[in-house]
This record gives C-alpha cells, structure tokens and sequence, in this order.
C-alpha cells in the first residue's frame, strides 16, 4: 500500500484554565479623620452677687485732750552788784589848826551836778530759774472701748486639685481632693480638667463631697484615656464657652445707723507748776566820788568849810533775768470712745443665674393648669417626676411665658439642666436634665429625667421654691470629610495557566496513485492511478 502524504497538523487545542486570581494588593491607608465639631457654647448663668454687709457705724469721737496748766513765772532774779565806789577828793590836808569850838553845822551846799553815769558793764544775766514740777498727769479718760466686732466669714474656696486616676468617660466619678472646699451636693457644677491638656476634661454636677471625697455625676467629656493630674473648678472658673449670665446686682445694704459718740475723756487738769528760785540780785551800782574836803585853813576855829558835794549815786545794775518756770506738761487724752454698734445686714440680692423664677410647690400631679405662681410634678415621689408643670406667672407676678417657651431650644438632645431648690434651705433640691417641652394653656409641660436628688421627696406642700435652668450649648457641626486613602497596590500577575492537553490528530488525507504505508482509522486516501 501506498503510504499517503503527511496529514496537517492538527488545530491548536483549548486554550488551558485561567490561571488563579493573583493575591489582592494591600489596602490603601485611611484617611485623614475630620477635625471635630466645635462643642456647643455651654451658657453657665452667673450666680447673682450678695447684697453687702452693712456699713459698720461710724468710731465715737475721741474724748477731749487734757489741759496741763501752765507753771507759774520764776521770781524776779536779784538786783545786781553795786558798781565801785569813786576815788576820794585830792585836797591838801591843811595843817591841823587847834581844834576849834564846833561851829554851827553849815548850811546844806547844794546838790553838786551829778557826776557822769557810771561805766560798769552790765551784770551778767541771772542763772535760769530751775524748772518748774511738771503737772500731775491727767486722769484716764472713762470712755469704754466697744467689743471687737465678729471676724468675718472666710470667703468660699472652690478650686482644687487631685491625684486620683479617673478614665475619661459619663457617670459618676470621685475625686480625692483638698478639705474645706464649698462644693454643695446639687448646687454646684464642676469641670476637671488634665492639668496637661486643657481638651481633656470631665464636667457635670456634684453629688457628694465629705472630707477629701468629691463625687461629680459626669455628663460632659473631653479627650479618652486616664489621667491622674487634674485641676477642678466651677463651672465658669476655667472659662466656659457660653457668655456670663446676667446676674442682677443685689441692693446695697442700708447705712447702719452711726455709733453713738464716745464719752468725753475727763483729763485732769495739771498742777501748777511750782515757781522758779528767784534770780540774783545784781550788784549795787559804783558809788560816785566823796565830794573834796573843804580846805579851809586850820586857824581860830574858822567856819567849818562847806561839806564837799555828794557824789551822785551810782547807775542801778540791771534787773536780774527773768526766771523760766517749765510749763506743766500736757495732760494725757481722754480715752477713745466706745465703738458704733454694727449696722444693720443689707436686704437679700435678687436670685443668681440667668434663668431662677421663684414659684410655690404644689403636691397635685394632674396635668391641667397648676395655678398662677405654682409649680408641680407628675409624680408623687419627687425624684421619679418625669415631666414639670410650671405656671406662665411665677409666685413674685412676673410673666416668664417667652423665656419658658424656650428652654428645649437647644439642637442638643439634652437640652439643659433644670434645678428646683427651697428657698429658705438650699439642701433640698431635686436636678434633671430637659428633653422636650410642650405648651398646654396657661403653663408648660417640661420633659424632664431626674439625674439627682437630696432626698426622694425634698419639697412639702406650699414650698417655695427657687426653678433654675441652664441652657445646653447647641451641638457643633459635623467636621470635615476626610481625605480619601491612596489607591491599593496593584494586585500580583496571576501565575501562567497550565498548558491545555495537546489536541486530537487531524484525519490524514493522502491523494496519489499509491496507497500511504500503515494508514490509520479514518485517513483518506484519493487513489489518482485510474
């Protein structure tokens, strides 16, 4: 047999499986978390200020000053030393006659000129008079000092720091914290704050505080983790957002009426003072000179010759100095008066905080309309309430239908925080947080949740009470989107697929005049020799 020419290759077989899916390529980084919303205001109202004390009364005026009297004058000083006596006549003595018969005493010459005034220097001043015995003192005047007034009160301290380590979450917390703090359960509202990063805070209302161990009921947070340095303050103290609420001054207390005026101090008048020793007496003045004996010759007994003139009499010396008795001392002041008594307490201020309306607590809990000034709860255990009923007039007359009407303004889901408290005692109080509020005719119907109290049922019927609200901040807007993460990495190629089995065959055909050698099923074979 003729063997037939080669068949054609056969077709190509199916192409193989596709090759597994190659891993997927990483995942591209996160973006970027928008920066928070700005945290809603939070309006914390200024508690309203305290009336002042009273003026104290006016000190009673001093008593008056005692009079020492003057010492009297030292005695007049002694009359100066005589001046010296002037030089004897030089007249020659005649030789001395016989004694004559005493003649008749002559006649009086006259009065010679008076010689020139002596030249002696002025005596020298008198000693100074000792000084006079100083006057008795003055008797202690008798004006009673006024009783000390009572130390005023410490000023209230509410800053504090603390150790204790708290996670940054809602609840109640307890801090360790200084004594003698004025943190009041339901009263006041406190912030923590990391003494590192002022966005880490912990704020809500006190529900506790003895000793070193303050409780807060957390309802607003910062920041996560926990911390172990804080610093803790009033709400207000760290700077709260809101704007401050505007507290009324209270009046200015009455002028207490003046103290009455002090006793006049009754000083004894001082001694008089004793007189000065007299001063010396000067000296005599200089006598003037003997007149010339007469020279009348010493004969018969002769007429006895004119007596000489008498000298002038000398210059007087000058007066002693005048004594100078000490004036008697001062005598002392009379003693202060007696203290003014303490002027009268100025009137109670206004009630604190942006928002306190006072009303009278009613025990009704139906819904309808409480009364004008009154205020009630739709439970009659106190701390269960969940919704307020409050008069549009308050228990003072005042219309306060406008600012009720927008105590659920806020965008937050708690609208704020709502106290009640009796007026005479501020340790009975009921806290809530307000949700939702609706206006039936004439009052409003306040959603509320009771988040503390100081007892189940602090109120009796006919209270009055203090209603105090402070707003929530609205919620802030939603931050920025974030930036959107990198594209993944290109996933790895897949591996090569397996190559397919080799197909089939083809069928042979073989055309010529011999027959192609060892054919195979299904070859052809055109035989072309006939």
């Amino acid at each position: 047999m003729t063997t037939g020419a080669t068949g054609a290759t056969g077709p190509v077989g199916p192409r193989g499986p596709r090759g597994l899916q190659g891993a997927t390529g990483a995942r591209g980084l996160t973006g970027h978390t928008g920066s928070p919303g700005a945290t809603g205001a939070h309006y914390t109202g200024a508690t309203g200020v305290q009336g002042p004390t009273g003026a104290a009364g006016a000190t009673g005026p001093a008593g008056p000053t005692g009079a020492g009297v003057t010492g009297a004058t030292g005695v007049q000083g002694a009359t100066g030393v005589a001046g010296p006596a002037g030089a004897t006549g030089a007249g020659v003595t005649g030789a001395t006659g016989a004694t004559g018969v005493q003649g008749a005493t002559g006649v009086q010459g006259a009065i010679g000129t008076p010689g020139a005034t002596g030249a002696g220097e002025t005596g020298a001043t008198g000693v100074q008079g000792a000084t006079g015995a100083q006057g008795a003192t003055g008797a202690t005047g008798v004006g009673v000092t006024g009783a000390t007034g009572a130390q005023g009160a410490a000023g209230a301290s509410y800053s504090a720091t603390s150790s204790s380590s708290i996670a940054v979450g809602t609840g109640s917390k307890t801090f360790s914290v200084e004594t003698g703090r004025a943190y009041l359960a339901g009263v006041h509202r406190v912030r923590a704050v990391d003494a590192g990063d002022a966005t880490i805070f912990l704020e809500g209302w006190v529900t506790a505080y003895s000793g070193s161990a303050l409780t807060i009921l957390v309802d607003a947070t910062g920041g996560a983790g926990t911390h172990a340095s804080w610093v803790l303050g009033l709400v207000g103290d760290l700077g709260a957002t809101g704007a401050t609420g505007a507290g009324v001054t209270g009046a200015t207390g009455t002028q207490g009426p003046t103290g009455p005026a002090g006793a006049t101090g009754a000083g004894v008048t001082g001694a008089t003072g004793v007189a000065g020793p007299a001063g010396v007496t000067g000296a005599t003045g200089v006598a003037g000179p003997a007149g010339a004996t007469g020279a009348g010759v010493t004969g018969a007994t002769g007429v006895a010759g004119p007596a000489g003139v008498t000298g002038a009499t000398g210059v007087a010396g000058p007066a002693g100095a005048t004594g100078a008795g000490v004036t008697g001392a001062t005598g002392v002041a009379g003693a202060a008066g007696a203290t003014g008594i303490q002027g009268a307490t100025g009137p109670t201020g206004v009630y604190g905080g942006a928002i306190t309306i006072p009303y009278t607590f009613s025990t009704t809990t139906a819904d309808a309309d409480p009364g004008s000034g009154n205020l009630r709860l739709n439970n009659a255990t106190q701390s269960s309430a969940t919704v307020i009923r409050a008069d549009l007039l308050a228990s003072d007359g005042v219309d306060w239908s406008s600012v009720l009407g927008t105590l659920a303004g806020s965008t937050n889901t708690v609208k704020g925080h709502l106290r009640l408290s009796k007026r005479t005692d501020p340790t009975a109080w009921l806290l809530f947080t307000v949700s939702a509020l609706a206006s039936p005719t004439g009052y409003k119907n306040i959603t509320v949740t009771c988040i503390g109290s100081s007892a189940a049922n602090p109120f009796a019927n006919a209270d009055a009470l203090l209603f105090t609200f402070e707003r929530a901040g609205d919620v802030g807007s939603a931050g920025a989107a974030g930036v959107t993460g990198a594209t993944g990495v290109a996933g790895v190629t897949g591996a090569t697929g397996v190559t397919g089995a080799t197909g089939a065959a083809g069928t042979s055909i073989a055309v010529g005049p011999t027959a192609p050698p060892s054919p195979a099923t299904n070859d052809l074979w055109v035989d072309t020799s006939t």
